[in-house]
């Protein structure tokens, strides 16, 4: 699922490489764990690095 036509494509993987985000928080009365990256600042600067916002 996209929103306004940003998508990842992932085209091969190795055995144990995941895809990660800033988790999903405020959702726990849904039943949604917070979740996300371990270390959401390192997550943050890869991402200003290679221009995402």
């Amino acid at each position: 699922m996209t929103r306004g036509g940003d998508a990842l494509e992932v085209l091969a993987t190795g055995p144990l490489a995941t895809v990660q985000d800033l988790g999903r928080p405020g959702l726990a009365p849904m039943g949604v764990g917070a979740s996300g990256a371990a270390d959401r600042s390192a997550l943050r600067l890869a991402n200003r690095l290679v221009g995402n916002p």
